[in-house]
């Protein structure tokens, strides 16, 4: 993961910044994949722990949106910190993580962490 863009302004003279990170397609794969192994050890009627197709574990999870939502929430949480303290980045309050579009397999995974900065 990596921050690819940095804008800074100042606004009612605090610093904002807006960083829009992406994690690569190996990277949203390997949660992508993580994520539904743990799933699946799930007990569900039918089907042996570890053996759960995926499209039934996105249907008992409350569907596609509810996973992949929840995978995008795993990826921010586990890596987004370390992309911003390599990018030199000290935010003076906890920053704003915004998804603009729904995780994808396979698809380089794109947000912003935005807040105020030094």
């Amino acid at each position: 993961m990596r921050v690819v863009s940095q804008e800074q302004t100042v606004k009612d003279g605090k610093n904002q910044t807006v960083l829009t990170i992406v994690a690569e397609v190996p990277e949203v794969d390997e949660f992508i994949d993580s994520f539904f192994k743990k799933e699946a050890e799930r007990e569900i009627d039918g089907f042996r722990k570890g053996h759960v197709p995926r499209e039934v574990l996105i249907k008992k999870g409350g569907g596609r949106e509810a996973a992949y939502s929840k995978i995008s929430e795993d990826i921010i949480n586990e890596r987004a910190f370390a992309a911003i303290d390599d990018a030199d980045v000290i935010f003076t309050t906890e920053p704003a993580f915004n998804v603009s579009q729904i995780i994808e397999d396979h698809q380089p995974f794109i947000f912003t962490a935005s807040g105020q900065t030094m």
